[in-house]
């Protein structure tokens, strides 16, 4: 069965990253498939609402030559990125945010896999889950499977939300990932899947 598992997720990966590429969705700005290998993702192509800075792709993947930079303001404490296009996301390059200290959340419900060369390059904590929106304080939310329903604030984030009784998998396959110490790394999903891998925060 293990065998079988594996097989599959490689074939699955395979299959994603020769098609990698990040695309913005429209819903916070334009609608622009961006350049790669080295994608550059700053705050103007997101939206900002106090220390929170939004951003929301239609696909968004990573082959193991590619990589994925946020950047933006240093007073910015949480970068908050959503999928919306119903595609899983196969990370199986660097992501990597230039903030200091500000903590990365990635949310896609329609599933999200790390492949082996997966890495991170971040300057806080990071968070991964195929939950369908995050709730932030005092009625906020960013919603992943239904945008128009999305109420950005400068509220900190409260809680991952999940509208639906079977979330998409969360598999993270042979991946060595880490956050610098002091910070913490979490991932949330109905189904998660660990092969492998090594994880490590300090926290």
């Amino acid at each position: 069965m293990k065998s079988a598992l594996f097989v599959f997720l490689s074939s699955l990966l395979s299959s994603l990253t020769l098609h990698a590429e990040i695309t913005l969705d429209g819903t916070l700005g334009s609608r622009i498939a961006l350049e790669g290998p080295d994608y550059t993702i700053g705050a103007k192509l997101g939206q900002q609402h106090g220390s929170n800075l939004f951003h929301s792709f239609e696909k968004f993947n990573l082959n193991a030559t590619e990589s994925a930079t946020f950047s933006g303001p240093n007073h910015i404490n949480s970068i908050i990125s959503r999928v919306t296009g119903g595609y899983a996301s196969s990370i199986d390059g660097t992501l990597r945010s230039l903030i200091p200290n500000a903590d990365v959340y990635f949310i896609n419900p329609a599933g999200i896999m790390f492949g082996a060369n997966a890495k991170l390059d971040v300057q806080g904590s990071f968070h991964a889950s195929t939950a369908d929106t995050l709730h932030l304080q005092y009625g906020g939310e960013f919603n992943a499977r239904h945008p128009q329903e999305s109420l950005l604030t400068v509220s900190p984030i409260e809680a991952f939300g999940f509208l639906t009784d079977s979330s998409a998998a969360l598999h993270i396959q042979g991946s060595h990932i880490e956050v610098p110490a002091g910070n913490r790394l979490s991932f949330l999903a109905g189904n998660l899947q660990i092969n492998q891998a090594k994880l490590t925060a300090n926290g």
